[in-house]
């Protein structure tokens, strides 16, 4: 591409030259005035192929860069996610053991104190009757 510019200058610099000397024909003319308008529409064709490659390349470079960011945003989300459901899933196991150990402490003290209760009154119908088989005889 430089080397267009310093061809584009060059030309200039003759055709210049040669207007100056007065030695330059229409002929001539026509010639450097077209090699000119070449020289131009090849540069302006370079310069858009050039940028045209560097915004196809940066869109893409963009375009990585984004699906990096995202890849990483969801994997820490899930990760994130994934711990918060562990927490969740572990804090209502034990509260459900704690709750469960509670209600069988709480059926074993009752079931003691009816089993006491019960036993009492089985002991104190037996010697209620042991008395009065006593007492009839």
């Amino acid at each position: 591409m430089q080397k267009m510019f310093k061809l584009l200058l060059m030309m200039l610099l003759v055709t210049g030259a040669v207007l100056i000397s007065g030695c330059m024909d229409k002929t001539i003319e026509q010639t450097v005035g077209e090699r000119v308008n070449q020289t131009k529409e090849t540069v302006g064709q370079n310069m858009n192929q050039t940028v045209s490659k560097a915004v196809n390349q940066t869109k893409e470079a963009a375009g990585q860069a984004i699906n990096q960011t995202v890849s990483k945003a969801v994997n820490q989300s899930k990760e994130a996610a994934g711990q918060a459901i562990n927490q969740t899933v572990s804090k209502a196991v034990n509260q459900t053991k704690e709750a469960v150990g509670s209600v069988a402490n709480q059926t074993i003290d009752q079931t003691k104190v009816v089993v006491s209760e019960n036993l009492n009154q089985t002991v104190t119908q037996m010697v209620n009757k042991t008395k009065e088989a006593a007492n009839h005889t």
